[in-house]
This record gives C-alpha cells, structure tokens and sequence, in this order.
C-alpha cells in the first residue's frame, strides 16, 4: 500500500462529503486527509483516526468518510480485526495480575509512549492505589462508580488522549506477547448490521472537551463527551476458543450539551496546550454553563463464562424431569383419593396433590444440581486448549447464580415434603397385626358349616407404620380390629 497520486485533491474538492461537525474538524480535518493521503505523513494519519474516534456516536460523518477514502501506508487500523486462527492460549491462575498495557496518543497525532493500565490510568474515580489495583486481579469481580463534576474531569483531562489496550501474556516458551483488546462501543449506530470483528474498535478516550469547542478554539467547551461506563469482559471459555477473544472492553459515552457556553464569561484558565501543526494556543476553561453539571462514573471488571449448550440441556432436562415429576404426583394423589373413598376433587385432594408435586420436585432439583456439578467437574479435569484457564464457575456469574437457585429450591420444596409427611404420621392411625397359624391341629366341638375356614389371630404383633404412611384407614370401615386385636373369618 502507498499514497494515492496528487489528483486526489481534486476529489475531495469534488466529492459529496458531509460537513465537518466539529470547529475541531472544520480546521484540520481535510488538511490532516491530504497529508495523509499524499504524503503519507504519520501524524496526519493519527489525526484523521483520531477524530473518528472522537464521533462516538454515530459513523455518519465526514471523518469517517474521509477515513474509508484514505489510502496510506501509515493510516492506523480503526477497527479490531480478528484473522481467524485460535487464540494464543493465556493461563491465569486465581489473585495473578492482569497485565494491560496501553499505547497513548495525543489530539495532535503523537506518540505519547507505553503506560501499565493500572491504578488511575483507566479509572476517573479516585481511590486509594489497593483499592484501583483490585481491578486488575485475575478472578476478583470489581465495580467502582462516583459522583464528578464536569469541571474536575476537565482539570483532570484537559484535552483528549486516545488509548490502545493490550494485553500482556507469555507464550509457551516464556516469551512476552501483546494481544490486542478488542473495545466496543454500543452508541455507535453503523448503516449495516456487522458483527464483532467489523464493530470492535482500537482506540477510545476517556473525556472530550475539544470537539465541543464554537467560533473560537480558545472558547470554553459548548459539550462535553464523557466515557461515562467502562467494563472489561473476561471470558472463560469451556472449550478450546473461538471467535470471541478473552478480553473485551465496553465503553458508554455520554454528552453533556451547556447552550450559550460560547457566549458565557471565561471564568479560570486550567491549561494551556500548544499544538505543534498550528501554533494557536488552546485554553481549556471553565465555562461558566458546565460549573453546575455532575455525572456519574464508573469502571467495572466482569468474568463471563459461556457454557455452550449446558444451559440449553439443563432446560431440557428440567422440562422432562418436571414433566414425570407432575405425572407421578397425579398418580399418587389419585391412589389416595381412592383409598379415602372420595366422591369428587375437593381442597383436600388439591392440597394433597401440590403436596406430593413439592417432594417430586424436589427430587428434580437434587437429580438436576447433581448432573451440573458432574458436568463442571468433567469440564475442569477436561480443559486441554483454553484462552483463559478456569477453575471454577466465575463468582457471581449467571451460572453460579442458577446453581445457588436450583438447590435453594430443592431444599425449600423437600422441607415442605418433609412436613407433609410429619402431619401425616401424627394424623393417621397406626395398627398392629399379624397373623400366624396354630402350631398344632385342634378339635373344635362346635361344628363349623362347609366351606367356611377358620384361622386364628396370633399373639405376635407386626408394626406396619410404613404402610399406614401411604394408606389411609377410614373407622368403621372394612379391617377394623375388635376389642383384643382378633378377628376371626
């Protein structure tokens, strides 16, 4: 790839390109596309892709127009590419340091060097060095949001740095890799649906206090754009990796509009800043419209673990366990029924049928967790070629969160089984019988008619608790003893 010959000054002259959107823009967007584009300067370059960076969201704009027509070997790549082959396998163990490492850009196109991303680098809310660092520790869910006014983050930031995350990791032979981290920004609205690879960016910033600037360079910002939510995604594959890399970084922007700042009373000068390609000296103020404006903040670390189609067949089999568990309920509730001789479906019957449906659901439950910690136990001895080397199910992921639920259930649903069953040994009564023949033939003097067999009821007693627990007994029915337990046929 090489610069374009020198007629393509004339078609930019010519061509029906949107209006540049910015004061930022109007100055040096062209400027920066035909330096880049015929020259192949390298700043220009990093100028163009930067102020593309900077409309964050939407792509419908002249910036990335003129990016699409560049054509130098210089011009940085925008978007995060992936070539298809797998992932160079990365093992962290619990509590080891994620290192990320940034390359930081200035508005102008510089080269502003390396820096660890740790501590503040990322992160605007304030902290203590511990707390910031906790972020960046394998296996350590974190969260951290405040309260800042926009000026504070205008001291802080005076004009925008453009960032490039990498992760760092050692290969198999213990050398040092950099891997790209791909970074996703939601509120940009393409004109076609793509997929991760084509809407992934390199770069991002943190806050934008240049693009909002009118009439005047040296005027206070009419808006400001904010990263208001960072999160880090860190995916714990179950297999050997696919498209989806091991880190993943989502910025939010948010715009903070102030109408009638340009006209407002310059009020403190924060910073002066010179940029090299126009000498004009840019003063970053406090306009007196964006004093009053507070925004919330805040930078989270999430673990995700994707467990393929193990969701799927936990549904499935709670589905056709819960099915079975529904039929055996209908069938126990119906034996009972018919046992207590009732004529009709009453509230007892419906009572004892949600009854006997918790205890077999509980049984679901059980039978279910038991299969899903089999399943991630096979998953953990099994793990051969994995981008992140897991041990567990992340803490407080989805899929611990579903397994914390099925046995609270199954524990719920067997207490309430538990207690129907304990009514019921206090409710039904308990006989004691056995029957036993003579040990010797006697001769009876009454005579007995043809046909009818006498037996005799021994003195041994057989406790049948287990029985009367599933069968009800109604007095004065059909079994009843007499008086000293003996009945004669």
């Amino acid at each position: 790839m090489a610069c374009s010959p020198l007629p393509q000054i004339l078609s930019l002259q010519q061509s029906n390109l949107p209006a540049p959107g910015t004061l930022w823009q109007a100055l040096f967007l062209d400027a920066s596309f035909l330096a880049c584009n015929n020259t192949c300067n390298e700043s220009a370059c990093q100028v163009l892709t930067n102020m593309v960076i900077l409309e964050a969201f939407s792509l419908q704009n002249r910036a990335y127009d003129l990016y699409t027509q560049a054509r130098s070997q210089e011009l940085p790549k925008l978007w995060y590419g992936h070539s298809g082959q797998p992932f160079p396998p990365m093992v962290f163990r619990k509590n080891a340091k994620i290192d990320l490492k940034m390359i930081k850009y200035d508005a102008q196109g510089v080269f502003l060097g390396w820096e660890d991303a740790r501590g503040a680098a990322l992160q605007l809310c304030p902290n203590s060095q511990a707390v910031l660092d906790a972020a960046f520790m394998f296996g350590t869910p974190y969260s951290q949001s405040c309260t800042l006014g926009v000026p504070e983050l205008l001291r802080s930031v005076p004009e925008p740095i453009f960032y490039q995350l990498f992760v760092q990791f050692e290969d198999e032979k213990g050398n040092p890799q950099l891997w790209p981290v791909p970074v996703v920004n939601p509120a940009i609205q393409a004109s076609r649906p793509a997929s991760l690879g084509s809407r992934a960016l390199r770069r991002f910033f943190l806050v934008d206090g240049l693009s909002g600037r009118r009439g005047n360079l040296t005027d206070a910002p009419g808006s400001v754009t904010l990263a208001a939510e960072l999160l880090l995604s860190v995916f714990l594959p179950t297999n050997a990796p696919g498209d989806n890399p091991p880190f993943l970084l989502t910025v939010k922007y948010a715009g903070y509009p102030s109408a009638g700042v340009a006209q407002a009373s310059l009020r403190q000068v924060l910073m002066k800043t010179s940029f090299v390609n126009t000498g004009v000296l840019i003063h970053l103020l406090e306009g007196g419209g964006l004093s009053g404006i507070r925004t919330e903040v805040a930078f989270s670390v999430a673990y995700i673990q994707d467990p393929g189609t193990a969701q799927q067949t936990t549904d499935i089999a709670f589905g056709v366990l819960g099915f079975l568990a529904f039929l055996c309920a209908l069938l126990e509730t119906s034996s009972w029924a018919r046992r207590s001789r009732l004529p009709n479906v009453n509230l007892m019957a419906v009572l004892k049928f949600l009854a006997y449906f918790a205890g077999c659901l509980a049984n679901v439950f059980f039978l279910v967790s038991l299969g899903i910690g089999i399943y991630w136990l096979i998953v953990f001895k099994g793990q051969q070629s994995s981008a992140v080397e897991v041990t567990l199910p992340a803490a407080g992921s989805q899929t611990e969160t579903n397994f914390t639920i099925y046995l609270l259930c199954a524990l719920a649903l067997k207490s309430l089984d538990l207690i129907h069953v304990l009514i019921t040994q206090l409710t039904l009564s308990i006989f004691l019988i056995d029957w036993e023949k003579p040990k010797e033939e006697r001769t009876l003097k009454t005579p007995r008619g043809p046909g009818l067999p006498l037996f005799f009821a021994g003195s041994r007693a057989l406790c049948v608790q287990a029985f009367a627990l599933q069968h009800a007994f109604s007095p004065g029915g059909d079994g009843e003893m007499a008086g000293s337990g003996q009945k004669t046929f």
